[in-house]
């Protein structure tokens, strides 16, 4: 089920206060696995995965081309997986992936589930606090997950950068994405 995201009017005082420590999404081209900003700061890259267990396709397979572990540690886990699980995986010192349930089956239509994005993405917002990361991705949930971008960039919004957690989102060049149904050339 799709989970409907409140207007801003609609906040509560909690959410609103977190608006003082609001930092922007960061949008740089390129490829999310390389981390180009992640200088000397701890990174969690986070990406969504499915429920079913299938990996091999998508993002997925950028990182499986730079680390093994991912893959090995996410094949592991007993399916279904429970949507909104993160499975955090040590990848070097200071570099560790989110392997994010935040999608159903692939075969579905639209297997994008908002609600577990916001629950994967509260609980990567815990971890990059506690370990003092920025959290890197790619537009997760808009590729395989076919889901509308805007929804999800505000799901980063509300679940990292109100909390004053950096999120360094990298787009492919030329970049593109998907708004309700429909592919657009982003401008930068």
């Amino acid at each position: 089920m799709e989970k409907v995201i409140p207007p801003q009017s609609e906040l509560s005082p909690q959410m609103t206060s977190l608006q003082s420590s609001f930092s922007p999404i960061k949008y740089i081209p390129g490829d999310a696995v390389t981390l180009q900003e992640a200088g000397k700061r701890p990174a969690i890259l986070a990406h969504s995965c499915n429920s079913v267990g299938q990996w091999g396709k998508g993002f997925v397979m950028e990182i499986q081309r730079r680390w093994k572990t991912p893959r090995q540690e996410y094949l592991k886990l007993p399916v279904p997986i429970q949507k909104g699980f993160v499975q955090f995986v040590e990848v070097e010192p200071g570099i560790t992936v989110a392997n994010m349930i935040g999608q159903g089956n692939p075969n579905e239509a639209s297997p994008v589930d908002y609600e577990a994005i916001r629950t994967a993405l509260a609980t990567v917002r815990t971890k990059a606090i506690e370990s003092g990361a920025a959290v890197h991705m790619p537009r997760i949930g808009s590729g395989l997950g076919r889901g509308d971008w805007s929804i999800v960039e505000k799901l980063v919004q509300d679940e990292i950068s109100s909390h004053g957690v950096d999120a360094i989102v990298y787009t492919k060049t030329p970049s593109h994405v998907r708004v309700g149904g429909k592919i657009f050339k982003r401008e930068n």
